[in-house]
């Protein structure tokens, strides 16, 4: 079988990346749309780690994003604690196209897996954001 394109991974991980955000924001996920949640966060991390292979890309610091939320939301709590605790590390290599949004979820990831609250560091660093950027990360923490 012949290896897509970079374009083709990219078209991929947007479209597998949406579905997933799509399922972690509902208010409610049924029981056959845990497994669709995480093999849609698992596809959009392949499928990124294809797109740009430069291994500094922020890309692969938001498909961890995407992938611990995803975990924590279909009640994988101790999945995403384990995938949480590498995101430091992945977000240092993470050289070309940080920005304070980034270095925000990556803290939010963090409580999230934690089953925590946001913690002081998370509310520090969202000050730094724009309106529509703490908008976002706050949702996260929503009951549903």
């Amino acid at each position: 079988m012949r290896e897509a394109g970079s374009s083709q991974h990219r078209r991929r991980a947007v479209n597998a990346n949406n579905r997933a955000w799509e399922l972690i924001e509902s208010p409610s996920l049924t029981a056959a749309e845990i497994p669709l949640l995480i093999c849609a966060a698992t596809a959009a991390q392949w499928h990124w780690r294809r797109a740009e292979p430069d291994p500094h890309s922020v890309r692969h610091l938001r498909a961890m994003h995407l992938l611990v939320f995803a975990l924590a939301r279909a009640g994988r709590g101790s999945d995403a604690a384990a995938l949480a605790g590498g995101l430091a590390a992945e977000q240092s290599r993470a050289t070309t196209g940080l920005t304070p949004f980034d270095r925000a979820m990556t803290l939010a990831c963090q409580a999230c897996a934690a089953n925590a609250a946001p913690g002081s560091a998370l509310r520090t660093a969202l000050e730094t954001l724009d309106a529509d950027e703490r908008r976002v990360i706050t949702a996260l923490f929503a009951p549903r």
